[in-house]
């Protein structure tokens, strides 16, 4: 009776521990999932500017650039998972982009399709080398979109750079003038180091450069070719961000560490 009432006999109920909550890495997000958004809605959003002005005069080929950049906008306001979104935006924006550069005068198909893989293929490298500078994968994506460019600007249905003009070279030779200089800013990304050396930067230049081979080299064919510079610039950054975000997801470098 006594050891029945004595305090060790007693039986006490302990607080339970509660579990500290682990965060889910399944929620992290993706290796430049933030930077595809913000690409996709500023390109879609030039993509379909670009195409409005023409859907009264020709439906037809203003809906062949309007669908790529209306899906990119789409895109990057849901919420999708990341390579989801990025295997949608880049489906209907590569061929899109390939006869988009048809219109660039002087190309011929040959000369387009150089063109639209160097738009493609050089700002991807350089975007991989920002999430992965110490990728040599990242490099050589690099070094394969600046062939692609010097290929582009010596042919005679392309940049035509060793091409005889009436006028001096630098004039009549702009698209590929310009395109040697974002070479030259390119080779940052084969500089060693742990930084990105502005890689980033670099491919939005590359982006951007896709506008000068549609304006050409004569100033007075700029104002009409503008929406056509908007629609080649926001198709090859969609095709280009949307590539390297795949490359990331499902191959991505041997030397991941960022």
């Amino acid at each position: 009776m006594i050891a029945a009432l004595t305090p060790t006999s007693q039986k006490y109920s302990e607080p339970k521990a509660t579990p500290v909550a682990q965060p889910d890495e399944s929620e992290a997000p993706e290796v430049g999932e933030s930077q595809l958004r913000v690409a996709l809605a500023t390109a879609g959003m030039l993509v379909v500017v670009s195409a409005v002005p023409s859907l009264l005069r020709d439906p037809l080929a203003a809906a062949t650039w309007t669908i790529p950049g209306v899906i990119a906008l789409a895109l990057a306001a849901f919420p999708v998972g990341h390579a989801t979104r990025a295997l949608l935006a880049f489906a209907p924006a590569l061929p899109a982009l390939a006869v988009r550069a048809m219109g660039c005068e002087g190309h011929s198909v040959a000369g387009a399709l150089v063109l639209a893989a160097l738009l493609v293929l050089l700002p991807t490298g350089l975007l991989l080398r920002s999430f992965y500078p110490q990728s040599n994968r990242a490099r050589a994506a690099v070094a394969a979109g600046l062939a692609l460019g010097a290929v582009w600007a010596l042919l005679p249905s392309g940049g035509a750079a060793l091409s005889v003009s009436g006028g001096p070279w630098a004039a009549m030779h702009l698209p590929a003038l310009t395109f040697f200089a974002v070479a030259l800013f390119s080779l940052s990304a084969f500089l060693p180091g742990r930084g990105s050396m502005g890689a980033s930067v670099w491919a939005v230049v590359a982006m951007a450069w896709g506008a000068v081979p549609v304006l050409g080299s004569r100033a007075e064919q700029f104002g009409p070719r503008v929406l056509d510079a908007f629609s080649l610039v926001g198709l090859g950054a969609i095709a280009s961000s949307t590539l390297a975000a795949l490359v990331s997801v499902y191959a991505p470098p041997e030397n991941a560490a960022r």
